[in-house]
């Protein structure tokens, strides 16, 4: 994984993490991102339980995933 997909990711888990807020629930960057990971590892059959031996194509596919579970909420 490079360092630019590494940043968006907790990016976009900082933005989900403040609309989740906003809704009155009480949630923290790091717990959302596991809860997160677990949830991608599921729904598309690819293991991902760290970020830091991730690698490329599968942060590609995450941020891709995550990016359209950010549509789904706004």
């Amino acid at each position: 994984m490079s360092q630019g997909q590494r940043r968006k990711i907790f990016a976009i888990v900082n933005q989900m993490v403040d609309w989740i807020r906003t809704q009155g629930v009480d949630t923290e960057l790091n717990q959302l991102r596991y809860q997160l990971m677990r949830d991608f590892s599921a729904e598309v059959d690819k293991e991902l339980k760290s970020l830091s031996d991730c690698s490329y194509e599968l942060a590609s596919d995450f941020i891709e995933w995550l990016e359209e579970k950010v549509e789904e909420i706004d």
